[in-house]
């Protein structure tokens, strides 16, 4: 049966070394890892790093999960590789074939049984770190940034002998996006001055929402309970500014009923703004994606261990974003509809191109 060796490390950039130079811990969850924490080498304190702390653990996985790593170790593509991904592949081959060493192999190319089993070994090892250095922390009360790992080298790595070590398959980090391209018009430079001689700011609310957003590689959890906080403000403000007498009642409820709020209490309000008319609720698939927000917030917030994948996350945070735009829409600002997700539009029997009147 094949043995397979995985580390990762990853740099705390708060937490110091114990004065014994070495602290050894282990973590116990579907399997068993240890945690070495340790003072980091001459060329990494230069980058100010704190301690460096290393995720080791040694199973043997399913056979077609280990036929898969004997043939990367020995440069050949693991059978099962779907056509669809052979193409890309080319980029990691020599003229014979052979696969280049020293490479990130892309994992998404790689067979399902692979993939799955890359994506939860890279999972334990992460919050094997993290939950350790946190207690450390939480232990002798440091303070620090909400999350201070930060990688170190090719990220984490495998061995078939603990002598030679490979880069684990991955994908293409997605934390880089586009920079958004700035083309005013004549039009939204004069509606934007208006807003700063007005005395306009970005509301609470979309404030509250980036730092989800922002958030939501690092932490998954934090970014759905930031993003849930960032609704109920925005909900609160909304009512509050369209309805003052229920302002006492909506911001003193700890808990507003939401979707209840969405679905009956908004399309009886009088707004500045409609469709056709008409103040629609938001559509049905973007209340049921804010009822899965809620549930699953409650259940990370409560439940030790719960976490979101990050498509998850994402389908509820655009919901959320789509909600907040909608109530800056019926509130006056009729340009916010142009930024409504396609979805969202189509469900509230608008073109994916054009505003409401």
């Amino acid at each position: 049966m094949l043995s397979l060796r995985l580390r990762l490390r990853l740099a705390d950039i708060e937490l110091q070394d114990n004065p014994d130079g070495i602290l050894t811990l282990t973590v116990v969850g579907p399997r068993r890892i240890s945690v070495v924490i340790e003072r980091p080498e001459l060329h990494d304190l230069e980058t100010h790093v704190g301690a460096i702390a290393t995720a080791r653990t040694q199973l043997e996985p399913s056979d077609g999960v280990a036929r898969g790593f004997a043939a990367l170790a020995d440069f050949r593509l693991p059978e099962g590789v779907p056509p669809s991904s052979l193409l890309n592949w080319r980029r990691f081959q020599d003229a014979a074939g052979r696969l280049k060493p020293a490479m990130v192999y892309p994992q998404s190319g790689l067979p399902q049984a692979m993939t799955s089993f890359i994506e939860q070994i890279r999972k334990e090892l992460v919050h094997a770190i993290r939950r350790s250095c946190l207690v450390l922390r939480w232990r002798y009360s440091l303070w620090g940034p909400h999350d201070p790992l930060r990688p170190i080298g090719a990220g984490p790595e495998w061995s078939l002998d603990g002598s030679t070590w490979h880069p684990l398959p991955a994908n293409p980090e997605p934390r880089s996006q586009e920079v958004p391209q700035l083309s005013p018009t004549v039009s939204v430079t004069s509606e934007v001055q208006a807003m700063l001689d007005t005395g306009q700011d970005e509301p609470l609310a979309h404030q509250v929402f980036r730092e989800a957003w922002d958030n939501r590689f690092a932490n998954r959890r934090s970014a759905l309970v930031i993003a849930v906080a960032a609704l109920e403000v925005g909900i609160k403000t909304f009512i509050s500014q369209l309805a003052p007498s229920a302002q006492w009642l909506i911001t003193n409820i700890p808990s507003p009923p939401i979707r209840r709020l969405l679905a009956e209490y908004l399309p009886s309000l009088e707004t500045p703004a409609t469709i056709e008319g008409k103040v629609l609720a938001p559509p049905k698939s973007v209340l049921d994606l804010i009822d899965k927000a809620l549930v699953t917030r409650t259940r990370v917030a409560h439940a030790t261990g719960e976490d979101v994948s990050h498509d998850t996350l994402e389908e509820m945070l655009i919901a959320i974003k789509d909600v907040l735009w909608m109530l800056d829409f019926y509130g006056g600002a009729t340009w916010a509809m142009s930024h409504v997700s396609p979805v969202a539009r189509t469900g509230l029997g608008l073109p994916h191109d054009e505003g409401a009147a």
